[in-house]
């Protein structure tokens, strides 16, 4: 569950495609706390999964649905929404 409310922002560093998948990496204009594998991370509303956190980026995989049905991968810069804990 997501509050609506952005947390951050960032910006699209990469999308590459890796077989019937693409990889978005996204840069955080400030690194937050404990960003781990498998959290739920709203991407310009949409939920994604994070698949590779690094020190200063995020790894997302996709299919080619999801930047069909939205701008991600076309967008240069993304507003960032963390999940809710439970």
């Amino acid at each position: 569950m997501f509050t609506g409310i952005i947390q951050n922002l960032g910006t699209i560093v990469r999308t590459a495609r890796r077989g019937e998948r693409y990889r978005l990496e996204i840069r955080f204009d400030r690194k937050p706390a404990c960003m781990r594998l498998g959290e739920s991370i709203a991407v310009n509303g949409c939920c994604l999964t994070a698949t590779e956190p690094t020190a200063d980026t995020i790894g997302f995989d996709l299919l080619n649905e999801t930047l069909q049905r939205t701008n991600l991968g076309t967008a240069s810069a993304v507003n960032l929404e963390r999940a809710l804990a439970a």
